[in-house]
C-alpha cells in the first residue's frame, strides 16, 4: 500500500465566498474528501453528516464525483454563497 496524498483546492466566488475541496488518495482510489469555506448551509445537521460519510469513502476515483453528487442530491442541502455545482466543480479539478 502506497502513500496516501492529500490535494487540495479552492474557488472563490464572485462576492467572496470560497470553497474549498480536500480528497485524500490512496492507489488511485478516494479514502477521504473533505469540503470546507465561509459559506452557510442549512441544515447544518445534514451536512454534518455528509462530511462524516465523505470521511471514510474508499471508491475509485472515476466514481468520486458521481458518489459526492448523489449524496448532496439525497441530503437536500440549501447553500447560501456557493452552490453544490461550485463544489462539484473544484472536486473535477482536483481528480483531473
Amino acid at each position: 500500500m502506497s502513500e496516501a496524498l492529500i490535494i487540495c483546492d479552492e474557488k472563490k466566488r464572485v462576492g467572496g465566498k470560497i470553497v474549498k475541496v480536500c480528497v485524500k488518495l490512496r492507489d488511485d482510489l478516494v479514502e477521504r474528501v473533505m469540503i470546507s469555506g465561509d459559506f452557510f448551509v442549512d441544515p447544518a445537521e445534514k451536512f454534518e453528516e455528509l462530511l462524516q460519510e465523505l470521511s471514510c469513502m474508499r471508491i475509485r476515483k472515476d466514481e468520486v464525483v458521481t458518489v459526492v453528487a448523489e449524496l448532496l442530491k439525497k441530503k437536500e442541502l440549501e447553500f447560501s454563497g456557493v452552490t453544490t455545482e461550485d463544489i462539484l466543480e473544484v472536486l473535477n479539478k482536483i481528480l483531473q
